[in-house]
């Protein structure tokens, strides 16, 4: 129970007990689990949405299931699109890109980006809702959370030296850690998303890649706001793929 433990302390706000003396290795070792934990992200919106349903305008509840969420996981993915966005927009070069994403001020094209992901998101959790596809919004954020396993285990880490929340993933994942992500992923969607699953795969696959090319490019290795914000992309796509397959 310690990796899901670990993994819940990481990516929500969602008390975890233990929390306090999770480390780096233990974060790391706890990637294995960030899949079921995306799981649990995505079964607060389809709940939230659930117990609202037909009480609201179906764009309201849609609205609100996903600021629940949101302040669940402690808009810890939008932080790191939103600085992600504004590093690589706004750096042009290695060291600019690195100083502006841990700056911690937001400019215009995080700003634009944040936005955009928010009406996305509840553009789909409102059709999805509509559709009554609540498994499609747990088999999303059980997808979408797969790839920085991906991500952390295959590169390196941009910065040569610090402690950030980064390097937990990319010091201490290991074969154990990818195979297990890998298979709960996928197996969660295939469970709950069975239409949208092989679909879901590809965008998360492709997205995490493109992300790392970038990131490689700009950068030399990964951060963890590239991974963040690779997931919060993954998930968003995965949601347009799931709308476009109940509709």
């Amino acid at each position: 129970m310690t990796r899901f433990f670990a993994a819940l302390s990481f990516l929500t706000r969602l008390p975890a007990p233990g929390a306090a003396s999770f480390g780096p290795r233990e974060v790391g070792r706890g990637a294995l689990c960030f899949p079921l934990v995306g799981a649990i992200v995505g079964g607060i919106t389809a709940a939230s949405g659930w117990l609202l349903e037909g009480a609201l305008p179906t764009w309201l509840v849609a609205t609100l299931a996903v600021a629940v969420t949101i302040r669940c996981t402690g808009a810890f993915h939008q932080d790191a699109l939103a600085d992600f966005v504004d590093g690589f927009g706004g750096g042009l070069t290695r060291e600019a890109v690195l100083r502006i994403m841990h700056d911690s001020s937001i400019g215009a094209y995080g700003t634009v980006a944040l936005v955009l992901a928010l009406l996305v998101r509840v553009g789909c959790t409102a059709a999805l809702i509509d559709a009554g596809a609540w498994g499609l919004l747990v088999a999303a954020g059980a997808l979408s959370r797969w790839p920085s396993v991906l991500m952390g285990a295959a590169f390196p880490y941009a910065h040569a030296e610090g402690k950030a929340l980064g390097r937990a993933l990319t010091d201490h994942i290991g074969l154990c850690e990818c195979v297990g992500a890998s298979a709960s992923a996928v197996g969660i969607g295939a469970w709950l998303g069975p239409g949208i699953a092989g679909g879901g795969v590809l965008v998360c696959l492709a997205v995490g890649a493109w992300f790392s090319w970038t990131a490689m490019r700009r950068v030399g290795g990964v951060t963890g706001d590239t991974m963040g914000a690779a997931t919060e992309a993954c998930e968003l796509a995965t949601l347009v793929v799931a709308v476009g397959s109940v509709h």
